[in-house]
């Protein structure tokens, strides 16, 4: 875990000191933070709708399996994602 965790971060940063130059020109570019998103919904799932992790959990799942978010997992991000390309310039 400690190796993938420090490749995901070293992507990221990689990732966004490209997206430097466009940003520098004017272009909005937003870096969505999934694992910290999500990581507040494990905390509090029926606040968003969820009663389990897993499949077979519960009726409504945050995953589709170990990996993957279920489609009402995927609709808080991208719910998540629209506030945040919405939300007024700080």
């Amino acid at each position: 875990p400690a190796a993938s965790d420090l490749y995901g971060r070293l992507f990221a940063e990689q990732y966004i000191d490209g997206l430097r130059p466009y940003a520098a020109q004017g272009v909005r570019i937003f870096v969505l933070d999934g694992t910290a998103v999500i990581g507040r919904v494990e905390k509090d799932l029926s606040a968003y709708g969820f009663d389990s992790l897993l499949p077979g959990q519960g009726q409504r799942s945050l995953f589709a399996d170990p990996i993957h978010l279920s489609s009402a997992g995927m609709r808080v991000l991208a719910a998540f994602t629209v506030n945040q390309i919405n939300a007024p310039d700080a």
